[in-house]
């Protein structure tokens, strides 16, 4: 009912004197439902998307990107791995921002929890080392704790 509720809201804020087919209606209903939860409507969330991919590098990790929600991380982070995974065109991509979105208005309106986004490990980098250093840092690591052992 609380739906239905949302689409009227949005039917009055028309200033079209004709009623809107049930397609439209029902199109209504579902977005006014993720606004009322807090989130974007499909057109913002992959704006936001956009917007994620032209920053994002201008920060070490994703996590560290200024989300307004926990709920905008693992939107916009799922469907920025999904469209570069699949290679989604714009239309795809909306798609499935519309998905992503009732899934997480659903699971808000449930009252579940969304999580904090989760610090990833570093990507450790770099060259191994060579057999010296490898030699010169087991003997520093052996040196700082105090251990014995045959000297390689």
């Amino acid at each position: 009912m609380e739906q239905v509720n949302a689409g009227m809201r949005v039917a009055r804020r028309q200033n079209r004197p004709f009623l809107p087919s049930p397609g439209q209606f029902v199109a209504w209903c579902r977005e006014e439902a993720s606004v009322i939860a807090g989130l974007p409507n499909v057109s913002e969330l992959v704006d936001m998307v956009y917007e994620y991919c032209r920053k994002r590098g201008l920060y070490p990790d994703a996590e560290s990107y200024p989300w307004k929600s926990n709920a905008h991380y693992w939107l916009v982070t799922n469907l920025y791995q999904n469209m570069r995974a699949n290679a989604l065109t714009d239309a795809e991509l909306r798609r499935k921002a519309a998905d992503e979105l009732s899934c997480m208005t659903a699971r808000i309106n449930r009252g579940e929890a969304i999580p904090e986004p989760v610090k990833q490990l570093p990507v450790m980098g770099g060259r191994p080392l060579n057999r010296a250093q490898a030699l010169a840092k087991i003997a520093e690591i052996k040196a700082k704790f105090g251990l014995k052992g045959a000297s390689v």
